[in-house]
């Protein structure tokens, strides 16, 4: 039998007992009814039941989208923690934390649910070439990644500010919340709204896997993000620490100013650069070429991925660092976006000029021939 804890419409709602279950099943029956089985976005209850569950499965809850993430866990017991530290998490809000709704369990899985973001992840993004990514929204991207304090991003003319992509605000946020840490900060888990704002997601979840006793059973190219100092812990014990997120943080960069996979330039497989990442000498790390980024910013990314952990800058360390570096300056998206388009609409300009100017001169000629051909 499905049921679905939420704790979206009141923060001082009570965890029902398990004989509720059954009211909450039904519940969860009438506000999925009407949904076909070809529906391309599957409803909670089938996405759990059906086919089975996936990193990233969007389901349907409460008429919207939410985003599913199921624990990869051998034993799937509700444990009292659980719902404790479900709970904490829920308590965290911010622009650039995806947040969570709740948790969703049935007799064989866990699973916590996230807000939707319709853009998908920051990875998809770096990598979809009909995007144009100039240096302008890449360090967007960046500086939304570091900042702390909430700011309404749509203002009252419709402008977004353009600290968008790099946005690792959610992580200075995160840092200094509850959890501390994120632990297994990718680009994957960096998801896009469809306002542009980048959002910090799957945070929490080393610690929800420590409950039971269990890590997650990742393959070697999920593990590219990872500091070495963890790579060599046990996966067992291994939680993260907030200057591993820096390290992550640091290899998220050479995604976005090099739009290409982490580590992609050295030709090595996932399971050689681990290895390199975890037995130095030599230093194994991504290679950026100086023509890809204003050289500050490419030493602000190697001090992040530095060797010893205490070389590492802290996220408010990189928040002042990016503000000094960026003089303060904050740009706008929508605004960004009208100057591309502006360009874009001065060269079409341009263009129907020149053609019909050539259009004109052949006018001309073929008058010119005309009145020749005629008798006079």
């Amino acid at each position: 039998m499905l049921c679905i804890y939420c704790l979206q419409s009141n923060p001082d709602l009570r965890f029902p007992t398990l004989n509720s279950e059954a009211k909450l099943s039904a519940d969860l029956g009438s506000r999925i009814a009407g949904l076909q089985p070809d529906d391309p976005v599957k409803s909670l209850a089938s996405v759990i039941s059906g086919d089975g569950i996936s990193d990233t499965n969007t389901a349907r809850y409460n008429n919207g989208l939410v985003y599913v993430k199921r624990l990869d866990l051998e034993n799937a017991t509700l444990k009292s923690k659980f719902l404790d530290a479900v709970r904490s998490l829920r308590e965290i809000r911010h622009e650039n934390i995806n947040s969570v709704i709740g948790c969703y369990v049935d007799i064989s899985s866990l699973c916590i649910v996230f807000d939707h973001c319709s853009r998908g992840c920051l990875k998809s993004i770096i990598q979809k070439e009909s995007i144009t990514l100039d240096w302008e929204f890449k360090l967007s991207l960046i500086t939304d990644i570091v900042k702390h304090r909430p700011q309404t991003r749509l203002h009252t003319t419709g402008q977004l500010n353009l600290s968008s992509l790099f946005d690792f605000q959610g992580m200075r946020h995160l840092h200094s919340s509850t959890v501390k840490k994120h632990g297994w900060l990718k680009s994957t888990n960096c998801c896009v709204d469809g306002r542009w704002v980048v959002k910090i997601t799957d945070y929490g979840l080393p610690e929800l896997y420590s409950i039971y006793g269990e890590n997650r059973k990742v393959e070697d190219k999920e593990l590219l993000w990872t500091a070495p100092e963890h790579l060599r812990e046990s996966p067992l014990v291994y939680m993260g620490s907030q200057k591993g997120d820096v390290y992550s943080f640091s290899i998220i960069m050479q995604e976005i100013i090099t739009r290409s996979a982490p580590y992609s330039m050295l030709q090595l497989t996932p399971r050689e650069i681990l290895a390199k990442l975890r037995k130095p000498p030599p230093l194994c790390r991504p290679k950026v070429s100086q023509s890809e980024a204003p050289p500050a910013y490419l030493e602000f990314m190697k001090r992040a991925w530095a060797e010893n952990p205490v070389m590492r800058p802290s996220f408010e360390e990189i928040y002042q660092q990016l503000r000094t570096m960026n003089q303060g300056k904050k740009i706008n998206i929508v605004d960004h976006m009208f100057k591309i388009m502006e360009k874009y609409s001065a060269d079409l300009e341009d263009q129907v000029r020149e053609r019909t100017e050539e259009l004109e001169t052949e006018k001309k000629k073929t008058e010119m021939l005309i009145a020749r051909m005629l008798p006079a």
